[in-house]
């Protein structure tokens, strides 16, 4: 499986249509877990490579988007909304903003 941009915008468009003006454009580098897809200047997806079964892919999503938010600690809920002016911890973060369902183009969560 390998998730290309046309992947990519139609998951956006059915699933998150805020996000459908932006442009979609594969990062630099070849993953061994992930692919990942630029959306717009700041937002990216990863959409696995192999489809893990659909129980470990929420459990392994959850926990990662928990620890972001401990280590985020009380700047956590400035994270709610895009662009949100925050104080930034002291080393860059990735943080989940939204969780994709599986859909037509791709059968495992993202």
């Amino acid at each position: 499986m390998h998730p290309d941009e046309r992947t990519v915008r139609e998951l956006v468009s059915a699933q998150f249509p805020q996000w459908t003006d932006h442009a979609i454009r594969r990062m630099d580098g070849e993953g061994t877990v992930n692919a990942l897809l630029r959306i717009g200047e700041h937002l990216v997806a990863r959409l696995p490579l192999r489809p893990p079964d659909t129980e470990s892919a929420r459990r392994r999503l959850e926990t990662e988007a928990r620890g972001a938010r401990e280590l985020l600690g009380p700047h956590a809920s400035c994270w709610g909304a895009l662009g949100s002016p925050a104080p930034r911890p002291m080393c860059p973060l990735v943080v989940g903003l939204r969780s994709g369902m599986p859909g037509e183009a791709l059968s495992s969560r993202w």
